[in-house]
């Protein structure tokens, strides 16, 4: 099993375990339960930067939830919040499939005699297909963006799990395709900025080198703007502006300091 580095010491993690604790103090049991979390507070576990206040989470035993259970926890603002479990999630909505209890991570956070594991980031994607708001794109994109999931993993899994779909078809599979797009949409701005950062590292090693006086030749310049049309070229029109605005201010700024220096 993969191994990830969740993010339990936040104050939105603080608030899950003190809603379970306070549910388990409320509640009797004589025997551990597993909870499944999914939904928004899966994706902060893995990111981090996430933020909500409702907690979709499936119980493997019938758990009463008092109707009142919430707690109050605060953010880097310090505004108060109210954190409570979501009674009416469901995973009969969503795409899930058949092995997400099997594949879940553990997350090790003391809530006894809770046993809390998060959906793995793979069907954590899936399970927010069938839906697929705008708040599940971006998730779905966070995720992929940080290197936790992607599209041929989330289009293999979907299809796996589309028999165990009790919804009309012709809509899943239609998502099932814009969120496999949207992967590989993110995993290509994953290869422009990774290719970018590579060029920037090496222009800061050349710059370290060179005599910062000399005159520049014509290799600095195609270096220069080869660098900033990757950036670029796969934006969007504004981006494409914005290369164009940055590429002559870089002219004006280098005419008007060799204009001065030829003045001295």
């Amino acid at each position: 099993m993969p191994e990830y580095c969740l993010h339990t010491k936040t104050p939105l993690a603080d608030g899950l375990c003190a809603l379970f604790r306070q549910l388990a103090d409320r509640i009797l049991l004589d025997q551990p339960v597993r909870i499944f979390l999914a939904g928004a507070m899966a994706v902060h576990l893995y990111s981090g930067s996430r933020v909500t206040t409702d907690v979709d989470a499936e119980f493997d035993k019938r758990t009463p939830i008092p109707g009142d259970l919430s707690v109050s926890f605060a953010l880097e603002d310090d505004v108060p919040h109210l954190l409570y479990l979501d009674t009416n999630y469901n995973t009969a909505f969503s795409l899930m499939h058949e092995n997400y209890r099997d594949d879940a991570i553990p997350v090790a956070l003391d809530i006894e005699p809770f046993r809390l594991y998060v959906l793995s980031p793979v069907d954590l994607v899936v399970s927010k297909i069938a839906r697929f708001q705008e708040h599940d794109r971006a998730d779905i994109a966070a995720l992929v963006r940080g290197g936790l999931v992607g599209a041929d993993e989330i289009e293999a899994r979907a299809l796996e799990a589309e028999g165990r779909f009790d919804g009309y078809l012709p809509s899943l599979r239609f998502n099932i395709q814009q969120a496999v797009q949207l992967a590989r949409d993110v995993e290509a701005e994953n290869r422009v900025d990774g290719s970018v950062l590579q060029r920037e590292q090496v222009m800061k090693s050349r710059v370290n080198l060179l005599d910062p006086t000399r005159e520049p030749s014509d290799e600095d310049f195609e270096e220069i703007f080869s660098s900033m049309a990757v950036k670029f070229r796969a934006g969007s029109e504004a981006a494409h502006t914005a290369f164009w605005d940055s590429a002559f201010k870089v002219v004006e700024d280098a005419s008007s300091h060799f204009a001065g220096q030829n003045h001295v």
